[in-house]
């Protein structure tokens, strides 16, 4: 922080109109956070600097917009067929916190998306995860009675959220709130898809009654595998753990639990590109799996 704020007042002591910084901020300083944002505000509104500032975080935006909603211009990278563009981010007639699951929300149409972000804001709650087991939409379940609980309840369920995956079509280079709010909710469909097509090659009855119980998905992959990638169970020899985890889509699964920010920063790190190309190589792999 204090090499950050020491090359900051350079730059507002000197005759440099544009300066760019590259993620001044660290999630794990929350109190410091406030005040290297304020500097830098102080110096877009006092000493009439621009600044680019660079981020991966989320907190760098809705810390910003909390202290002074409007200062800056949105951007961000996206990249689609191999070819990385800059796009802009429409803030306005949202609320002051423009990135976060409810944002998206309000700029979703009504459908399987919408109830999904809604189950998703609610389970990221604890005072609802405890009552309603929500959590139990977004992994895969053969529990008919919790399926048609949620559908009733939420209009959605991991059957749809499955379904989602199955009948996956390329995404397309949208707006940024479209894409984001594909990105969440085809990333959680995911883990419920990738589930389901594991159980499958279960012939064990104990262990499929083990697997569904497992809450996270990274518990239900180490009853599978061990910690060095040999098969626990009697499964297709083709199944790899480090295969599963390599992907990108894959790498926060285990870190979901109670984070508001985990299910919407991790996606806003992955590209459409990331996205496409995972899923389609996942459900060829789990294709050629089952015909073995």
């Amino acid at each position: 922080m204090i090499h950050f704020l020491y090359r900051l007042h350079l730059f507002k002591g000197s005759n440099i109109k544009i300066g760019v910084f590259d993620d001044p901020i660290s999630s794990f300083d929350l109190v410091n956070c406030y005040k290297i944002i304020y500097e830098i505000i102080l110096a877009c509104a006092q000493d009439k600097k621009t600044i680019i500032l660079f981020t991966h975080s989320i907190d760098v935006i809705n810390i910003v917009n909390s202290q002074y909603k409007g200062m800056f211009v949105y951007k961000y990278l996206e990249k689609f067929k191999g070819v990385t563009s800059i796009k802009d981010i429409d803030t306005k007639d949202l609320n002051e916190h423009i990135l976060s699951l409810d944002s998206l929300k309000e700029k979703c149409v009504k459908g399987d998306y919408y109830n999904a972000l809604s189950a998703l804001i609610k389970k990221e709650n604890p005072s609802f995860n405890e009552l309603d087991n929500i959590h139990k939409i977004f992994h895969y379940t053969i529990d008919e009675k919790i399926n048609e609980l949620n559908n009733s309840k939420y209009y959605i369920n991991s059957e749809k959220l499955i379904d989602l995956i199955e009948n996956y079509i390329e995404l397309n280079n949208e707006d940024f709130f479209s894409n984001t709010i594909k990105k969440v909710v085809l990333l959680s469909s995911l883990r419920a898809w990738i589930e389901s097509k594991i159980y499958s090659l279960i012939s064990n009855e104990e262990v499929k009654s083990e697997f569904i119980n497992c809450y996270t998905f990274n518990e239900k992959i180490n009853i599978i595998f061990e910690k060095n990638g040999n098969l626990k169970v009697k499964l297709s020899k083709k199944l790899s753990r480090k295969y599963l985890m390599s992907k990108k889509v894959f790498l926060n699964h285990s870190v979901h639990y109670n984070s508001t920010v985990i299910p919407l920063q991790y996606p806003l790190s992955v590209s459409i590109d990331d996205i496409n190309n995972d899923i389609q190589d996942l459900k060829e792999y789990f294709k050629n799996l089952q015909s073995l």
